[in-house]
């Protein structure tokens, strides 16, 4: 069950970054290729982070219990690790160097979508 949801997101995140691509004008070319397998590890080790704590969380045998127990242990992390990347997309958005520009957005929608 737990690699179904993994999965899912993966897949959600995926799917955003691809409908994103037509609305900010760019073809799919080197870069947005290589933003694309970037965008299924990141966005896999935000989900497989929170997702493995949930699964091994001891001591917990409610749902409820249990996803408490996962963003106690993990929770922080991935959000600060979210938090920071935002920033630094939002940040790489502003810049006029039509690369980091791409690399800056490119994060930035990777780290609200995940």
């Amino acid at each position: 069950r737990t690699a179904t949801l993994g999965f899912l997101n993966t897949l959600s995140v995926v799917v955003i970054f691809l409908g994103a691509l037509p609305l900010l004008g760019w073809d799919i070319g080197e870069k947005e290729c290589i933003f694309l397998v970037a965008s299924v590890g990141l966005s896999t080790d935000y989900a497989v982070q929170l997702l493995r704590s949930y699964r091994h969380t001891r001591g917990k045998t409610s749902r409820h219990g249990r996803v408490r127990g996962a963003l106690f242990e993990r929770g922080i992390s991935v959000v600060s690790s979210g938090a920071t990347a935002l920033l630094a997309g939002l940040i790489g958005s502003a810049c006029f160097f039509y690369h980091i520009y791409q690399h800056g957005v490119f994060v930035a929608i990777l780290a609200s979508s995940s």
